[in-house]
């Protein structure tokens, strides 16, 4: 055991370290801006709804759910989407959709997302794993991030959370932040981290 908690200092040590040094890019994102078109939103997500707006649709090769985007940080969703559009985030077919894009056409869909739900987060279930001790700094006890540099991943798909931290630990997704913490994880902590932010109540599927 006390070799277990001596891992997750060191873990908590190396993580403070990067975010101190990259605290830049660690700023809140700015907020949307209050031009963004909700109705032209709503029309451009319309193209998205096969995938997201059903809690049963599975990605497959490799299987997982699609994440689930109702009471996400409405910045956040621009960023992942232009991640998608810069080739930090790799998907095919998100890769062909955020490259058709405009930033203009971001804000618009994530501010018509902002108008389906808030983030209904609650109380802890469970325990918090050990190996998800470094989460807590961006992404909250439960899961509520406080910043919105950072996603919400209460309530997000187990299957989900899962393949981004392997994207992130493979390099598939590049961000220094997630890319060095990840590459820690062993396929346990993994597993652990996951099920305890899918368990915890926050965002849900769009209707």
């Amino acid at each position: 055991m006390a070799d277990g908690h001596l891992q997750v200092e060191c873990m908590l040590l190396r993580f403070t370290r990067i975010l101190s040094a990259t605290a830049a890019a660690l700023l809140l994102i700015p907020s949307l801006s209050s031009a963004a078109d909700v109705e032209r939103g709503e029309v451009l997500f319309d193209t998205c709804i096969g995938c997201h707006g059903s809690e049963s649709y599975d990605n497959v090769y490799p299987t997982y759910k699609v994440p689930r985007l109702v009471g996400q940080w409405p910045e956040y969703i621009v960023a992942a989407l232009k991640g998608y559009r810069d080739g930090t985030r790799k998907h095919s077919t998100m890769d062909a959709q955020a490259g058709s894009f405009t930033d203009e056409d971001m804000a618009d869909i994530a501010a018509y997302l902002a108008t389906k739900g808030e983030f209904a987060g609650g109380d802890a279930n469970g325990t918090l794993p050990e190996a998800a001790a470094t989460c807590v700094a961006c992404h909250g006890q439960t899961g509520q991030s406080a910043a919105n540099a950072w996603p919400h991943l209460a309530g997000q798909h187990q299957s989900y959370l899962e393949q981004a931290l392997n994207d992130y630990r493979d390099g598939v997704r590049t961000e220094a932040q997630m890319n060095a913490f990840a590459g820690q994880l062993s396929d346990a902590d993994i597993k652990a981290i996951t099920t305890y932010y899918s368990q915890q109540s926050g965002l849900s599927t769009y209707k």
